[in-house]
This record gives structure tokens, C-alpha cells and sequence, in this order.
């Protein structure tokens, strides 16, 4: 392969188990988001619920590290959570932490069925 290959064009391929002209790298906030953070003079807490800061955030991780791929939210395992209910804390220096759960119990979920 002599010609490099677009980010979506690794993904792709790489799905489908085509050739590639390198491994694609995904990034993670794992390791490197409070990197991110301190370059961009911000805190977790300023670009969490900010459409703008997670897309600068994006952008800056983009040209630090070259991945592949775009994480939004921002890299977060508890956005589905988040959608059902789930109360977050949201630290200024780290990941998201679970603030409360919107069921306590089992017996509190009605399902319209059995």
C-alpha cells in the first residue's frame, strides 16, 4: 500500500478486515485527557456538558496524539448511564464518577409486561 490511507479509511478497512497501511489508533481518555485538559488551561468540569469544549478538546487530542478516531462524549463510559438516570460527579481533574443510581432496588422497576 503506497498511499496512506484517511482515518475513516483505516476504521473501515480495518472492520472489514481489509488491508491497512497501519493499525489505526483509537483514542481514549484513559492516560492522556488531563494532558489535554492542562494544554487547554481547563478543568473536566468546564468541558463535560459543553458541546464546545468537548469539540476543542477533540481538536487539541487530535493534534497532540493523531488518533483515528473522534470520542464524544468526551471518552465517557456513563453516557448511557447518564441518559437513564444515573446521577454524576463530574471532578474537575478526573473522570466522572457515579453521584446515585435512579433505582435503588429491582422491585422499584415496573416493566408494563409479566
Amino acid at each position: 500500500m503506497s498511499e496512506e490511507m484517511t482515518s475513516k479509511e483505516r476504521f473501515v478497512n480495518s472492520l472489514e478486515m481489509k488491508d491497512v497501511d497501519r493499525m489505526p489508533y483509537g483514542y481514549l481518555w484513559f492516560g492522556a485527557g488531563n494532558n489535554v485538559l492542562e494544554h487547554m488551561n481547563a478543568s473536566m468540569s468546564d468541558v463535560y456538558y459543553s458541546a464546545e469544549g468537548i469539540a476543542r478538546a477533540q481538536i487539541l487530542a487530535r493534534q497532540m496524539y493523531h488518533h483515528d478516531n473522534v470520542m464524544s462524549p468526551w471518552g465517557c463510559l456513563l453516557v448511557e448511564a447518564e441518559a437513564l438516570g444515573t446521577r454524576l460527579n463530574i471532578k474537575d481533574e478526573r473522570y466522572p464518577t457515579i453521584a446515585g443510581y435512579p433505582l435503588s432496588s429491582s422491585s422499584e422497576l415496573h416493566l408494563p409486561y409479566g
